[in-house]
């Protein structure tokens, strides 16, 4: 059409789940049935005007949910939306440069398990559930990408409506004195702030990748009863090593590192590990080949967070057996043979089952 694309559609989903939970006595049980519908149509042109690529967007959806409790229908968790989502993208290119200014309006609906209102046992001081009242968030992402050869950098500003929160709170302090339940809500809004950059440079037949990312973001946890944290930054850094040698050897050196930082209501220390991997590719197809890894190298592979909750401070701390050497034999059949296999549609609310 024009000088551009006009694609358009329907796409519509259909979902029948019943989740029943039965236990022995330490909560109640469960028996939640959902129903939803989405029906959607949308539109997108895509234009190229010399160097300028122009495109635009809009998708409605209806989203129908019908929820029964033990077989009896809830009103109040059985709502219906109706959305207007646009996008818009403007991108220049010219010889080794590129840059593109896009926005989007996302909408993300919750898991099945995320609305399910059985509660589970993780240990003896500590439940967790779901909320069959989460509603679907929402993201106004702005984007702004560049690239020149092998540099390349984004930065983005996301508005989130509703965004999806996990805390802790007493679940009951009569009945069953110091458990915490671990459960989700909807936070009101947040804002949410990132930059990052992609070097890619080669030097014969080494090539680094070194990739630097900032993070930080305010979330308005007070309305779930959280005192609200000062938002402190969190920049993370991975540098990969990589060698093409000759006689179908390959060499990769990869180090991470990631710094305290404070988002929130959480407070993540700084993480991170050194990891290497050599592989041998034989057979003229190189379809057979022999690799060695050696992972997190130095025993650094550790990962501690603090979250403060409802009345409640949990503070986890994870030492995995994330170091260790492996060494092993790959054999591909038909390694010069490849076939498409389309996704259709329905692929985000499988994710969701």
């Amino acid at each position: 059409l024009w000088k551009g694309t006009l694609a358009f559609g329907t796409e519509e989903t259909f979902t029948d789940r019943r989740d029943r939970f039965v236990q022995s006595g330490f909560s109640a049980d469960a028996d939640d049935h959902l129903r939803q519908q989405y029906y959607s149509a949308f539109a997108d042109y895509t234009a190229t005007l010399g160097r300028f690529s122009l495109q635009a967007g809009l998708r409605y959806e209806h989203q129908r949910t019908r929820y029964y409790e033990a077989g009896v229908f809830n009103p109040d968790q059985s709502p219906s939306y109706n959305d207007l989502l646009p996008s818009a993208t403007v991108s220049y290119n010219h010889d080794d440069w590129s840059i593109a200014l896009s926005y989007r309006l996302m909408k993300y609906s919750p898991s099945y398990q995320m609305l399910s209102s059985a509660v589970s046992y993780m240990s003896k001081y500590t439940y967790s559930n779901g909320n069959p009242l989460l509603v679907p968030q929402k993201h106004n992402m702005v984007t702004l990408d560049g690239g020149w050869k092998w540099v390349n950098f984004s930065i983005w500003y996301d508005y989130v409506l509703d965004m999806y929160t996990s805390y802790f709170k007493p679940y009951d302090d009569e009945g069953h004195p110091g458990v915490m339940l671990h459960t989700i809500a909807s936070i009101p809004y947040t804002n949410t702030y990132g930059a990052s950059i992609d070097l890619t440079p080669r030097f014969g037949v080494y090539q680094p990748h070194l990739t630097a990312n900032v993070r930080w973001y305010d979330a308005d946890v007070t309305s779930v009863g959280i005192p609200y944290f000062k938002n402190r930054p969190q920049f993370s850094f991975r540098l990969d090593n990589s060698f093409t040698l000759p006689k179908q050897w390959f060499v990769n050196l990869c180090a991470t590192y990631s710094t305290r930082a404070t988002q929130s209501n959480t407070i993540s220390q700084p993480a991170g590990q050194v990891d290497l991997r050599v592989t041998k590719a034989l057979l003229k197809d190189n379809s057979l080949r022999i690799g060695f890894t050696a992972n997190d190298i130095f025993n650094t592979g550790r990962y501690r967070f603090t979250a403060y909750g409802d009345r409640t401070y949990h503070d986890f701390r994870q030492t995995g057996n994330s170091r260790y050497i492996q060494l092993s034999v790959t054999y591909t059949f038909n390694a010069t043979k490849s076939k498409y296999k389309g996704t259709g549609a329905g692929q985000a609310e499988k994710q969701r089952l």
